[in-house]
Formats: C-alpha cells, structure tokens, sequence
C-alpha cells in the first residue's frame, strides 16, 4: 500500500551608430588655430528593426516563511503558498518564475504524510517515492542526507522539458517530500530558489 501511494506523488544586444564628426562653429576663421570647435552632439541610438532585445529577469521571488501545524515543519516559499489535501497526502506549493516573454512557470513546495504501520524500512520508501520521478529522466544526484537524526535523500532528475530537485525525509512516523520543479534551461537561476527552498525546511514542535 505504502508503494502505491507513494507513486502518486509528482509533483538576446543593439548596434550603435556612429557619431557625427565634430565640425568648425559658424562664423569661425578658416585656418585660424583659435578657431572655434564646437563638441560633438550626441544623437539618440535607436535599434535596427530587426534587433534582438533582452527578455527582462523574472520577478524576484517573494519569499515567505509557511508553517505547517498539522504536519509540524515550516520552509520558505518564493510566492504565496496553496494548500491542498489528496486523500492521505498534504501538499503546500508556489509557483515563480514567469515573465511576459516566458510564461512557464516553476513550482516548489512539499508533501507529507502519515505513514502506516508497515512502513519501517527507509531506504524501501526513499525508493518508492523517487521511483516514478526517475522514469525516462537523467539522474543527475542521487545520495543518502539527514535531517538531524532522521534519514533522508536528496534526488535531482532533469528530462527533456524539466529540472526536478527533491528531499524526501522519514520523521515521527511521517513521510515528507519537499521538492521544486521548472523548464529545464531555467536550471540555473531556478536552481537558485530551489536550494533555498529545500535548505529552508525545519522540523517544528
């Protein structure tokens, strides 16, 4: 039962014109070495139509501090969070990243949930719960963490349209997943909020 509910958790610059030359004052002495010369103007640059202009940065995350008491844990979150509840999972996301010349969207969040009886070996449940995120995908990390005193592991996956970063952590007879999803030619600046939001994560009393 255990593995089954575990596979349900998913979740261009501008050329320049060159200035006019200087050129003598009206009125000014020809060959006269006290001639007068006025400065060059500077004249407006304006980009060929056809020009390459940058997309602008996405907005700067922000942040907010979300805590959780049902699932006692708080972490960081780039965007106002949501909550929803999935049968016997919880899940808290936020979504940044988008801009109006990139309207993709990247997500990061975490999932929790109470774990059965049965439910004693961690490594059988790190494997589970990693195991859908690693079909048809590049594993790019893939190592044994801790929390504290409780074990954990740490995924990163990336496939032909999407960069995953997860930690998925056993603790007081709970199973938490934090994880960050987005395009995977954003998996430098994406990768930035990501470690903050997996780093972030605390257990709470």
């Amino acid at each position: 039962m255990i593995l089954a509910l575990l596979g349900l958790v998913a979740i261009a610059g501008c050329k320049k014109k060159d200035e006019p030359a200087a050129t003598p004052a009206a009125g000014s002495s020809a060959g006269s070495a006290a001639g007068s010369i006025q400065p060059p103007v500077a004249m407006p640059v304006t980009p060929p139509p056809d020009a390459e202009v940058p997309a602008p940065p996405p907005a700067a995350p922000a942040w907010e501090t979300y805590t959780s008491k049902e699932g006692k844990f708080s972490l960081e979150l780039p965007s106002k969070p949501m909550e929803k509840a999935q049968g016997t999972m919880t899940m808290v996301m936020a979504q940044f990243g988008t801009t109006a010349a990139d309207p993709r969207d990247a997500t990061c969040g975490a999932v929790y949930m109470a774990l059965p009886p049965e439910a004693k070996d961690p490594k059988v449940m790190f494997d589970g719960a990693t195991a859908r995120h690693k079909q048809n995908a590049k594993v790019i990390e893939e190592k044994d963490i801790k929390l504290g005193k409780h074990p954990g592991r740490s995924l990163i996956v990336e496939n032909d349209s999407h960069r995953k970063w997860m930690r998925i952590y056993a603790a007081n007879k709970t199973l938490y997943i934090v994880n960050c999803g987005g395009p995977f030619d954003r998996a430098e600046s994406d990768g930035v909020v990501a470690t903050r939001v997996l780093e972030s994560f605390k257990l709470v009393e």
